[in-house]
């Protein structure tokens, strides 16, 4: 089961309907991701590795978005 969640990461709500639908174990989505964040955090983790954005040594006005649009208005000034 899981390996059918796909790869955005575990569905718990299909665990809970499979709970009631196998077992007759009736959980809210909530509490099945409690319970197996608790008990199997590290098989999810294997399964589900995060994702981590590498970070940057940039400051937030070093980066090119504003600097972008410099050059843009620069050619329209020239003309």
């Amino acid at each position: 089961m899981l390996e059918s969640s796909g790869e955005h990461g575990p569905d718990y709500a299909l665990y809970a309907d499979g709970l009631d639908r196998l077992y007759g174990f009736r959980r809210d989505r909530s509490n099945v991701r409690k319970c197996c964040e608790t008990h199997m955090g590290k098989l999810l983790r294997k399964l589900f590795p995060l994702e981590r954005k590498q970070e940057t040594n940039e400051r937030r006005w070093q980066k090119g978005l504003f600097g972008e649009l410099v050059p843009a208005c620069l050619d329209a000034v020239a003309l």
